[in-house]
């Protein structure tokens, strides 16, 4: 992950599969209230969602999920063919937490396994107060965030929050998580899984919460899903 530092305001973190992007202050047009253009590789990241923000902020201040993800290690790894991939599922897991943003994706070359990611957090980065004070973003399979001041700790942000990338289970699971809207309290329960296509190319889960940067995403293969909660503004 970079941090980009202007005049000591922080522009943009790029956390939880963050692209390992080399810039400096020259790259970036420089406006606290959109996301920095990145010139290099003329990749030009949309602006945030400030919306997303005027919602949480409506929301009633409190933490949703207390607790940490659950993950209990597997020991007999082995690939399990699913469509015309297979997936080695390296930890059992269950998460709960609020939406902060989700993504579908159609034409990608993971779409076809992987066709949603959602920004999930927990802790002080479930409650509205906080996050509504992070912009959040996601593109190309990575999640941006920016502060114009902390209101919890970076580590924090980057600790209590991650992008997944959702492998349903089955047509099943996959219309119930299409019906997730953000600020939704849920549950999701199943593995994380790496990924290997048919030309061998593995696809790696991240297995901790404490990474950042390119391939600190988990991706879920999710067996169970549910809302607990759909938020309502005040």
């Amino acid at each position: 992950m970079r941090l980009f530092w202007v005049r000591n305001l922080i522009l943009a973190s790029i956390s939880a599969c963050g692209l390992p992007l080399q810039a400096d202050e020259a790259d970036f047009n420089i406006n606290p209230l959109k996301t920095p253009i990145i010139t290099e590789r003329n990749w030009v990241l949309p602006e945030f969602n400030q919306q997303l923000n005027q919602f949480f902020a409506w929301l009633p201040k409190k933490i949703y999920v207390d607790e940490e993800p659950e993950q209990h290690s597997i020991t007999d790894f082995s690939w399990v063919q699913k469509n015309n991939y297979q997936l080695g599922f390296t930890d059992k897991i269950l998460i709960r937490g609020m939406v902060l943003s989700t993504r579908e994706y159609h034409d990608d070359n993971k779409s076809d396994i992987a066709p949603m990611d959602i920004v999930i957090g927990w802790k002080k980065m479930s409650d509205p107060d906080v996050v509504s004070k992070v912009y959040i973003m996601q593109n190309r399979r990575f999640y941006f965030w920016k502060v114009n001041e902390f209101p919890i700790s970076r580590g924090e942000i980057e600790g209590y929050s991650t992008n997944l990338h959702i492998v349903p289970d089955n047509e099943q699971i996959a219309s119930r998580l299409k019906n997730m809207r953000v600020g939704d309290i849920v549950s999701l329960e199943g593995y994380l899984t790496d990924v290997k296509d048919e030309d061998e190319r593995i696809w790696v889960t991240s297995r901790v919460r404490n990474d950042s940067g390119d391939g600190a995403c988990e991706i879920v293969l999710v067996k169970n899903f549910s809302i607990i909660d759909r938020l309502k503004p005040n």
